[in-house]
């Protein structure tokens, strides 16, 4: 006694998968996304990273010697306008300083590698995008074409995949 068969007529299995890149060696490929998931996933902490500086750039901490200060906590508070009075003989550049931030450039820096890391990988260029470089026709014209080429590969497993998802179905 089959179960299968039993349970479909058709003795197709009832279970499809749709592989972008496929290879008869292996039961799945992997997906498009799993070759950029981590520039992907850097480009996220990078991001936090420009917001933080950000943030640090907007309220920076302040450092100040307590000793030097009549009332420290006219340091910590934020008034529009306020006057904080120091000790006699103190110097307030040493008293007083501002933590350096570090240059929010970097993380927009280092996010552009990653998104040329990620189009290369993917195949998703500025062409793709539609946000070209490119001035002259000709040149924009044949990125345009490739890419097209490209994501019709995968277009066309999709299509083969739904043409089996719709043959299970009916049968």
């Amino acid at each position: 006694m089959n179960l299968h068969s039993d349970l479909f007529a058709s003795d197709k299995w009832q279970y499809f998968t749709c592989a972008a890149s496929p290879d008869l060696t292996e039961f799945w490929s992997p997906s498009p996304a799993d070759g950029v998931r981590e520039p992907i996933l850097a480009k996220q902490v990078s991001i936090n990273q420009a917001l933080q500086n950000s943030q640090e750039i907007n309220d920076p901490v302040t450092y100040f010697d307590v000793g030097a200060v009549h009332d420290p906590d006219l340091m910590i508070q934020y008034m529009k306008a306020r006057k904080v009075p120091m000790k006699e003989g103190t110097d307030i550049n040493k008293a007083v300083q501002t933590r350096q931030i570090p240059s929010i450039q970097t993380p927009f820096a280092v996010y552009d590698k990653l998104d040329q890391i990620v189009a290369v990988a993917s195949g998703v260029t500025n062409d793709a995008r539609g946000a070209s470089t490119e001035d002259k026709v000709g040149i924009y014209e044949g990125n345009v074409k490739e890419a097209a080429d490209r994501f019709a590969v995968v277009g066309d497993l999709k299509a083969y995949a739904q043409r089996r998802f719709a043959t299970l179905y009916l049968e």
